[in-house]
């Protein structure tokens, strides 16, 4: 094949075997790779009702047919169960795996099984190797990818920190110490596999069908931001400013959405902290920024994290976000989720719910956060019971309207109540509450009826899902026609932008079919969390709800169920399934 390996790498970490499986050509033709392969390889094999943290439930890092041909495209997909949710999980990063996987053979990596000592991964020149490795034990995320990195030099190296390793639900995989698959718990998993590291280099390019071709459209790419930073000045860290502007910034627990020291978490401000520029595998622009304190705390700073870990906890000076930032990355949690567990805990406590240690814990108590993100990846205390996730600690508190999220998965840090429709992609998206399933085309605010925007969402979400399963980075200045010039130039496969769009749906359509076969109830989990019903008290969204009115929201449900080819209960009908070809795709066996 061109462009693809058509390799899956497989591993049994109980037992320690390692073995090659070939993808069906057709799998990867009707799926891409990344979010897509990994739907299709966990509907074959995880076993259903499987425990996300048990040894059936796989995890795996995938990539796609334009994986170290085209700028952008060093990301890899983590795909699992997950233990947030119990439901579909794709987490993807950034820099340089992605790249080392394929050069080392594969356009797969599925673990089952779970390892008896703490081990790592190696992937290298088309074998695995599962390697013993007691010593990462208890390692932070830096210090274990350090350790890792000078045993196996050349390699990128991802790892997960010693909360996973506790099972903090919420945790994530690090690679190359900069770069989080964040969402939804897949470092969790990892760890519930014995499995500290995964570590890969490779040295053989995958051939390309028209090498001239591409390289063509490489340096079209890249000539967009010759000389310049272009829109990634500042990374994400200028959306603080935006969000506030927009009356979507979460603030103390999403009480409001505005905050009134945004001002101090300017670019300009937390731009003084900035330390580096950094580029991911052979692309153009320098997206990741790494900030250090001069108390010496070094970490990559992005605007979720800004927005979780300070608005949301109502500190007043970023550098106090920073350093908790640094504090949950070098534990390996996700920001997003550890920033709504701590704002949880800190609403809990102003009410009286929690006792000892925390029970005085308020907004902007920077200290108090500081140690309670300890007590959370030791499990200690209160910890123990954030450690499960908001939702499930906000249930045991007796406060479920207190947790923001759906499915279990924290709403990230973009309040819908300041953007028309923006609610019922984070209510429909497959993993729970997320900001990348999709945005609809109005800026306007929901005081409308959003039915109109419904389907520019929809569009919007296919498009997303081609770009993860492509694998190929969001941030870069590339659309759909470019998409299918590089695949046919990477894979000899020709696309038009209506057949990617179709492989859009067809991956989330089969992303559904597994969160059903798993328990989903969409007429009870296809909603949002009270909190976003409540009118914004003040700020540029004062008055507004996620939807004017819960009959229009249900209105634009059934209108999305309607354009997805799925019935009045949220479920892909037959002919949905059949036309996408989905059944005769998952009739296909993979062959050792």
């Amino acid at each position: 094949m061109r462009g693809w390996t058509g390799r899956l790498l497989r591993v049994d970490a109980g037992s320690g075997d390692v073995w090659t499986e070939e993808i069906p050509a057709e799998v990867l033709r009707s799926l891409l790779g990344g979010k897509g392969l990994g739907a299709y390889l966990l509907h074959r094999l995880a076993p259903p009702g499987a425990d996300p943290l048990g040894p059936d439930n796989p995890i795996i890092f995938a990539v796609g047919p334009l994986t170290a041909l085209f700028p952008g495209c060093g990301r890899y997909a983590v795909v699992t169960k997950s233990p947030m949710t119990g439901y579909f999980l794709d987490s993807h990063a950034s820099g340089n795996l992605g790249a080392e996987i394929k050069l080392a053979g594969f356009d797969a990596v599925a673990i089952t099984g779970s390892a008896p000592v703490p081990s790592y991964l190696l992937v290298e020149s088309g074998e695995g190797e599962l390697v013993e490795a007691p010593w990462l034990a208890g390692a932070d995320v830096y210090d274990a990818h350090d350790r890792v990195a000078s045993r196996e030099p050349g390699a990128s190296v991802a790892v997960v920190g010693p909360a996973a390793e506790r099972l903090v639900r919420f945790c994530v995989v690090h690679s190359e110490r900069l770069h989080a698959a964040g969402r939804g718990g897949a470092g969790t998993v990892m760890a519930s596999k014995g499995l500290k590291a995964l570590a890969a280099r490779g040295s053989e390019a995958p051939a390309a069908a028209d090498p001239e071709a591409l390289l063509s459209l490489w340096s079209a790419v890249e000539s967009r931001y010759s000389g310049r930073w272009g829109p990634a000045n500042d990374g994400t860290t200028g959306a603080v400013e935006d969000a506030q502007e927009l009356g979507m910034l979460p603030t103390r627990n999403f009480s409001t959405t505005s905050f009134e020291f945004a001002d101090r978490y300017s670019a300009d401000e937390v731009r003084r902290y900035r330390a580096a520029d950094l580029s991911c595998f052979a692309c153009p622009r320098a997206c990741v920024k790494l900030h250090r304190l001069p108390d010496g705390t070094v970490t990559a700073v992005r605007y979720e994290g800004m927005a979780m870990l300070g608005s949301n906890l109502g500190l007043e000076d970023p550098r106090d976000m920073i350093r908790l930032y640094e504090r949950c990355n070098r534990l390996g949690m996700d920001v997003i989720s550890a920033g709504s567990a701590m704002a949880l805990a800190a609403e809990a406590a102003e009410m009286g719910l929690i006792e000892g240690e925390f029970s005085d814990l308020r907004f902007g108590d920077a200290e108090g956060f500081l140690r309670l993100a300890d007590a959370i990846a030791r499990r200690e205390g209160i910890g123990d019971l954030l450690a499960e996730g908001a939702a499930r600690a906000a249930a045991r508190l007796g406060v479920p309207e207190l947790a923001v999220h759906v499915k279990g998965l924290d709403v990230p840090a973009w309040d819908p109540r300041g953007r028309l429709g923006l609610g019922l992609s984070y209510a429909t998206a497959d993993v729970g509450a997320s900001h990348l399933r999709g945005w609809p085309s109005s800026p306007e605010k929901p005081d409308r009826s959003a039915l109109d925007v419904v389907e520019s969402m929809v569009r919007s979400r296919d498009q997303k899902a081609v770009a993860d399963s492509l694998v190929i980075c969001s941030f870069l200045d590339v659309g759909l026609g470019e998409y299918a010039e590089a695949l046919e130039a990477a894979a000899g496969e020709r696309y038009s932008e209506e057949d990617l769009l179709r492989v859009g749906w067809r991956v989330e359509t089969l992303t559904r079919l597994f969160n059903l076969r798993e328990g989903l109830d969409p007429g009870s989990e296809d909603v949002l969390p009270p909190k976003l019903w409540k009118p914004v008290p003040d700020g540029p969204s004062k008055g507004r709800r996620a939807f004017v009115s819960e009959e229009d929201f249900r209105a634009c449900l059934r209108k999305f169920y309607l354009i997805r080819g799925w019935d009045e209960r949220g479920r892909p009908t037959g002919e949905t399934v059949r036309s996408l070809g989905i059944d005769r795709l998952l009739r296909d066996q993979i062959r050792r």
